[in-house]
């Protein structure tokens, strides 16, 4: 934070007493590198996108039963409107790193919509229903998943076993958009409807906004 934002938005919130905010504006100021009391550590969340970043989550608990990693998690997702898919939250466990390759197919063409490689860090993760360790693998451009037509969602992950998700179902409502997964023909680590991985789905509704196909992309 800029010292001209804790002046014009923090102080006027008359939150803190008058020696913590003496202490903040010298430190802002660099008059003082004390601590302040406070964390400051740089806080995770999700990169900028256009539109309201929805979070779809899958399962309702998460199992105590390892999951190991020695083969492809996929799962199949459709959806009853277009929508702009941000990334998806995979599972970890705490202070473990993964090495993951993620491909987005189109099932009917076989098309790779998207392909995203890279290693992750796991860290803790706050669901609809429960706290987790895991991680985001958010996507560098729109990827648009077109009404009615199904996509193959696959990971390989190279790392530490983790816990799965588990009381998965195959259709789910989120802000207005009705989500319908199935198995996937390429998912031979055992992710299913009901249990594994990619326990949240990031995105946003686009149905009043156009966006150039992939195809012209």
């Amino acid at each position: 934070m800029k010292l001209e934002e804790f002046a014009g938005v923090v102080m006027d919130g008359d939150i803190l007493t008058k020696e913590e905010v003496y202490s903040i504006i010298k430190r802002l100021s660099s008059v003082s590198s004390s601590p302040v009391g406070f964390p400051e550590t740089k806080r995770s969340g999700f990169p900028q996108f256009d539109g309201d970043i929805q979070r779809l989550f899958r399962f309702h608990f998460l199992s105590d039963t390892k999951w190991y990693y020695s083969g492809t998690d996929a799962i199949n997702v459709s959806a009853d409107e277009d929508i702009v898919l941000h990334g998806v939250c995979l599972l970890g466990i705490e202070n473990a790193t993964y090495s993951v390759e993620l491909n987005i197919m189109d099932s009917n063409t076989k098309s790779i919509c998207l392909s995203k490689t890279g290693q992750f860090s796991s860290e803790i993760l706050e669901g609809k229903n429960y706290m987790y360790n895991g991680y985001r693998v958010t996507f560098d451009k729109k990827v648009i998943l077109k009404k009615n037509t199904n996509y193959d969602i696959r990971v390989e992950i190279s790392g530490p076993a983790s816990l799965r998700g588990a009381g998965g179902v195959s259709s789910i409502q989120c802000s207005g958009v009705t989500f319908t997964f199935m198995n996937s023909e390429y998912s031979d680590n055992g992710t299913s409807v009901c249990y594994g991985q990619f326990p949240e789905l990031l995105f946003s509704r686009c149905k009043q906004l156009t966006f150039r196909s992939f195809e012209a992309a």
